[in-house]
């Protein structure tokens, strides 16, 4: 009995020691490794600085653990790119056995911070089929080591974007990553092996979520594919990038829901819904300085680019927009006007950045200037390769003093009362345009006593002529001043799309027929 005692001691004894040997290894190899780490992401991040607080080795979990991460680039430090409180990743054992590396990777509280000058310089400009040669060969090196299989888990993650010291950031909150089964050794010919789900919240309470699968390890790029929904999104968190543009924002929300798709170099984003709600938004136009017309430009080619990328596919079986107002603010001008429709909804089906993909409808509605009752719908057939689409336009009993700024800066005059409706049809169709443009004027009144009582006497006479010289052009009968105006010719710039000859058939009618409608009238 006393013998089978000492072996237990002995056995005992021999654990102790081979625990307290790991324990100790274990310490004295947490110094050195921390060091290893940083120095390996100097030499392999050269133009970041990787800071580590600590690093705890626990043996008998088979458990590295890692605090107080914090990521630098070297050009801009401040902020920092990450900090990473804590990264914990577990080995299973069990895998281990069968020469399988199992692990549990789980980062918590993360803090991602950018601002536009470090976007800037993390965006490549080294050649792209060399970068993608060096993404190839490091899928390789990992498809070609002992099978892993890696399980990731973020949680309470903070993403901030800042553009300019003057914006407000983009922040998301509560972000959120599952990641499972992510593995260099997928099952068979699955397309997507690994669960993916991603979630976040917008300090608003907006809520952002994909629920889907990935292969992470697929070249030349990883494939995803899920479902999206965005609920509740204020469009007051896109400032930052609309500013860039000349689009002021002021309010609105909007919810989506769809299927994201990208494999290989396509990626399709199908929105089954879209609803825009309460929105208010603006382009201004500025004087055509040089930077003012550098924006111009960059929009409208990224506007272009979206377009006309072989690689995005963007379509939209349903979408509606509620209760808004939009409008455009020139500035050029003295004094500056507003041209807008306000109460406005819209719905669009079967719409895409392919029109290839088929018929599209849509309806609209509001008051123009904020009083005009005002409808418009349209059919867009496939661009094959040009734009092929009907227009119609009905707009009437708008309020003649609602342009009253835009007349002072255009006609040097302005108005009491009258009514203005405008009507128009287009077809365009193998690059030909055909329709017509007609605007109505009716009672419109330029000079009144009582509203100009405090005008200089010239101005009163000026514009007491140009209220006579009106009179000249309305019927007798009806009081009305209207002129039809024929369109037909051909698409200035045959690559454009749907929408940039859309965009230039109003900025014509308006600048071409409306307004003129006014200005030549008054003025003879």
């Amino acid at each position: 009995m006393l013998r089978k005692h000492r072996w237990w001691a002995i056995g005992g004894f021999i654990v102790g020691l081979i625990v307290v040997t790991l324990l100790l290894a274990a310490v004295l190899l947490e110094g050195p490794l921390k060091r290893y780490a940083e120095e390996q992401a100097a030499q392999r991040l050269a133009d970041y600085d990787v800071r580590i607080g600590t690093i705890h080795i626990h043996p008998f979990r088979l458990a590295l653990e890692v605090n107080d991460v914090v990521v630098r680039q070297r050009a801009h430090p401040e902020p920092p790119l990450a900090t990473i409180p804590s990264l914990i990743a577990d080995a299973r054992f069990l895998p281990l056995l069968t020469g399988t590396l199992d692990l549990d990777l789980h980062i918590e509280r993360p803090a991602l911070t950018a601002t536009a000058d470090q976007i800037d310089k993390v965006m490549p400009t080294e050649d792209k089929e060399a970068i993608k040669e060096e993404a190839a060969a490091w899928q390789d090196t990992i498809r070609g080591m002992m099978p892993v299989r890696l399980s990731l888990s973020i949680s309470q993650g903070e993403i901030t974007y800042t553009s300019k010291p003057s914006v407000a950031p983009i922040r998301i909150e509560q972000f959120e990553i599952v990641a499972d089964n992510v593995t260099n050794r997928p099952a068979g010919d699955h397309m997507y092996p690994s669960v993916l789900r991603v979630s976040g919240r917008l300090p608003d309470q907006a809520e952002l979520a994909l629920n889907g699968r990935a292969d992470f390890l697929s070249k030349p790029d990883p494939r995803v594919e899920g479902e999206i929904q965005i609920k509740h999104f204020s469009l007051t968190n896109l400032m930052p990038i609309t500013e860039q543009y000349n689009v002021q924002l002021q309010r609105g929300s909007l919810d989506v829901t769809g299927h994201v798709q990208h494999s290989g170099k396509t990626t399709v984003v199908d929105i089954n819904q879209f609803t825009l709600e309460g929105v208010k938004a603006d382009y201004v136009h500025m004087a055509q300085t040089k930077k003012e017309a550098a924006r111009a430009k960059r929009g409208e080619e990224k506007v272009k680019e979206v377009h006309q990328d072989p690689t995005l596919v963007l379509k939209v079986a349903h979408g509606k927009i509620l209760h808004s107002d939009v409008g455009f603010i020139n500035k050029a001008t003295s004094p500056d006007y507003r041209v807008f429709l306000s109460d406005m909804d819209l719905e669009v089906d079967h719409f895409s950045n392919r029109p290839e993909e088929g018929m599209g409808e849509m309806k609209l509605t509001g008051k123009f200037m904020g009083t005009g009752p005002t409808t418009v719908t349209g059919s867009f057939r496939p661009e094959k390769p040009s734009p092929d689409f009907d227009l119609h336009v009905r707009i009437v009993k708008t309020q003649v003093h609602t342009f009253n700024q835009l007349l002072r800066a255009y006609g040097q005059f302005d108005t009491t009362g009258g009514t203005f409706a405008f009507f128009s049809e287009m077809t365009v169709k193998h690059n030909h345009i055909d329709g017509y443009l007609k605007p109505f004027l009716k009672d419109v009144e330029v000079y009144d006593p009582e509203q100009d009582k405090d005008k200089a006497a010239s101005r009163k006479i000026y514009e007491a002529v140009v209220g006579g010289v009106l009179a000249l052009f309305k019927s007798s009968s009806t009081g009305k001043v209207a002129t039809e105006m024929h369109v037909t010719g051909t698409v200035e710039n045959p690559k454009e799309d749907t929408w940039q000859v859309i965009g230039k058939l109003v900025q014509n009618a308006f600048f071409k027929a409306i307004l003129p409608g006014f200005v030549n009238s008054a003025t003879g």
